[in-house]
C-alpha cells in the first residue's frame, strides 16, 4: 500500500507504488529528479485527450497526465507565434486534442512540448512571468507523479 504522505504539499513524489521521501525543500533532491527527464519521459508519444481552461490558468491533459499551466503558454503553429489574447489562441489551443507529443523539453528558462501536428507550446519558466508561486505543475492522474515549476 502506498503511503499517502507523499500526497501532502511541498514532496515530490517521483514513482507509484514508492512512499514520497523528498521534501521539495531539498533542492539536490529535485535537480537530480529532474535530470531523470520525468516529463519527457512521461508525454513523449501520449496524446492530448482534452484542454481545460480554468479561470485564470490553463491544464493539459494527456492520456495519464494532467499538466497545469498558471503562466498562459505561446503556441506557434504555422510559422506564426499565438499567445493569451491573440485571435485564435484557444480554437489552436483545442485543436491539440488527440495530437501525440513527439518532443518535451525542460530548459532552464522554459519547457517546451512538440506535437505530431507541428505546433509547439512553449510554457515560460522566467521569474519576472510568473503570475503566482508556482509556474507549473504536471502529476499523474493516478497519483505517484508530481512536479512543481
Amino acid at each position: 500500500m502506498r503511503d499517502r504522505s507523499c500526497d501532502k504539499p511541498g514532496y515530490l513524489s517521483v514513482h507509484p507504488g514508492y512512499a514520497c521521501q523528498f521534501p521539495l525543500t531539498d533542492r539536490a533532491v529535485v535537480n537530480e529528479m529532474r535530470k531523470q527527464n520525468l516529463l519527457k519521459d512521461s508525454i513523449e508519444n501520449m496524446r492530448v485527450s482534452s484542454v481545460v481552461f480554468v479561470e485564470s490558468y490553463l491544464q493539459i491533459v494527456f492520456d495519464d497526465y494532467i499538466f497545469s499551466m498558471f503562466v498562459w503558454p505561446e503556441l506557434l503553429s504555422g510559422g506564426k507565434l499565438f499567445k493569451y489574447g491573440n485571435v485564435g489562441y484557444t480554437d489552436l489551443l483545442t485543436r491539440l486534442i488527440n495530437h501525440r507529443v513527439v518532443e518535451a523539453i525542460e530548459a532552464p528558462e522554459y519547457i517546451s512540448i512538440l506535437f505530431a501536428s507541428g505546433e509547439k507550446l512553449s510554457v515560460s519558466l522566467k521569474e519576472e512571468d510568473k503570475s503566482s508561486v508556482e509556474t507549473a505543475t504536471f502529476n499523474a492522474i493516478e497519483g505517484g507523479l508530481f512536479i512543481v515549476w
